[in-house]
């Protein structure tokens, strides 16, 4: 499968990684990247993330294929509306935000008979940010989960499989709600833990002091700390529901390792950390597989 034109609206870490991934392996003859300032036409071609880069929107959607919409989650709905009228019914369209029901929710309103519009999330990424940082390799062996609802044409499905599937994702599929649900679990939760824990560290120290002796454990334990701040900021607002519901569950499982550190009671603060450690263990073991 050969794509004639890929627009990618935002360029950064994850569509930067698309385009680069595109033009590696030739899987589109043109790779656009639509950027907001002119001295990141040069850094997105020099990052080899695209073709070509313009500010110009119309200019880049024209005979366009597959348009990917990269920007920030508060923004992806916004940045429709100046594109609905520019492209083809044929067209497929797809985001990469990390929240689904609400952008689902608009953009389907927006492009329904319009073009093939369906929501994505690829499961990838690092706490680094910038097209800078893209790789070819991001998304090998990755997920890529697909939220369509009962609005969303067939076309637009099967298409969505096979343009994440050259790109080395497996795509899965669940309603925009559920992948709102597990990923406030198993990534919203984790980056709020880890912006918290560095906070608390941090407090009233001496940081310098503190770095000297900094180890594996704290490394490991608040990398995604370092992730940008706008980004998260944004999606926790947009999934606050369910990150405030899985937040009190959290301050409650300290709250259990806490209260059994006051008594001294070694025995139920071992249980509660084994089982950490069993499941925890069980779900390595499964991506092993």
């Amino acid at each position: 499968m050969k794509l004639k034109k890929v627009v990618i609206v935002g360029p950064g870490l994850i569509g930067g990684s698309i385009g680069k991934t595109l033009l590696t392996n030739k899987l589109s003859e043109k790779i656009v990247a639509v950027v907001r300032r002119e001295s990141a036409v040069d850094e997105i071609i020099k990052a080899g993330a695209a073709t070509s880069a313009t500010l110009d929107l119309e200019l880049a959607l024209t005979g366009a294929e597959v348009v990917v919409l990269c920007t920030p989650v508060s923004v992806i709905a916004d940045k429709i509306d100046s594109i609905e009228n520019l492209i083809s019914k044929e067209c497929l369209v797809t985001d990469v935000g990390s929240t689904k029901k609400s952008i689902v929710q608009k953009l389907e309103k927006i492009f329904e008979n319009k073009a093939l519009f369906i929501g994505s999330h690829p499961i990838a990424g690092t706490e680094k940010r910038g097209v800078s940082a893209a790789t070819d390799r991001l998304f090998h062996n990755a997920v890529c989960v697909l939220t369509p609802t009962g609005k969303t044409p067939p076309a637009a499905i099967a298409r969505a499989h096979s343009f994440w599937k050259i790109l080395g994702l497996k795509c899965i599929e669940m309603s925009p709600e559920k992948h709102d649900k597990i990923l406030a679990r198993i990534s919203h939760l984790p980056h709020l833990a880890a912006y918290a824990l560095v906070r608390a560290v941090t407090a009233g120290a001496d940081i310098d002091m503190n770095a000297k002796l900094v180890g594996g454990g704290f490394l490991d334990t608040t990398r995604i700390a370092s992730s940008p701040a706008n980004l998260w900021a944004d999606i926790f607002v947009d999934n606050k529901e369910e990150i405030l519901s899985l937040a009190k569950e959290f301050i409650r499982e300290i709250n259990s390792i806490v209260d059994a550190l006051k008594r001294e009671d070694k025995n139920t603060l071992q249980k509660l950390l084994e089982e950490s450690k069993t499941k925890r263990d069980k779900i390595i073991e499964y991506l092993k597989k």
